[in-house]
């Protein structure tokens, strides 16, 4: 491939997710970011990494952001989302760890409607609500209206329903309508 050891060190360090050494196959990412860190990721990151030890096949690491900003200070345990996690569950997040169980099950994203533990209860009267037929009604466009832009403008013909239905809604690409003026070249004698 006339690639040069530089060349390979300088694509697998740029990405942050490959390894150019030997690590722990239990990947636990600790949130740094601004959100985070002013709610305690760095020390947590401290804390965890210290109650894991010396366990060879978990590796602890910060990461710069893992966009679950409402869960702060968070934690990803092989791409298992958990938080917010404070001091008092570091200990029983390391066990779980090294151990291989399921982390804070309670405080799991998957396992839970919101980041805030009272929301979306479901505890409010909603008398006759149809969730197929309100989403069936979000698609419908209201009696004597024409949401959709018929015209083609300056940024292409509309976009729409698909007729036929296995065309593309939008092309992937569209190109400029007019040309770009990039200036004179260095051909043309410009320094």
């Amino acid at each position: 491939m006339r690639l040069t050891p530089a060349y390979l060190v300088a694509v697998a360090s740029f990405y942050d997710m490959l390894d150019t050494r030997p690590v722990g196959h239990k990947r636990v990412y600790v949130c740094t970011n601004i959100s985070c860190s002013l709610r305690g990721g760095r020390k947590l990151l401290a804390e965890l990494s210290e109650a894991v030890g010396d366990a060879a096949d978990v590796q602890v690491r910060g990461f710069e952001c893992l966009g679950a900003c409402d869960i702060a200070p968070m934690v990803s345990v092989d791409g298992v989302f958990v938080g917010p996690v404070d001091a008092t569950e570091v200990d029983d997040l390391a066990r779980q760890i090294r151990d291989g169980e399921d982390p804070l099950p309670a405080k799991q994203l998957l396992r839970r409607p919101s980041a805030d533990p009272n929301a979306n209860t479901r505890e409010w009267d909603r008398p006759g609500t149809d969730f197929e037929q309100v989403e069936s009604e979000i698609d419908r466009p209201a009696p004597g209206s024409d949401p959709l832009p018929t015209e083609p403008s300056s940024f292409g013909p509309p976009m729409g329903r698909p007729d036929p239905p296995d065309e593309p809604v939008a092309p992937i690409e569209q190109a400029p309508s007019e040309p770009f003026d990039e200036g004179p070249s260095q051909e043309e004698g410009t320094p």
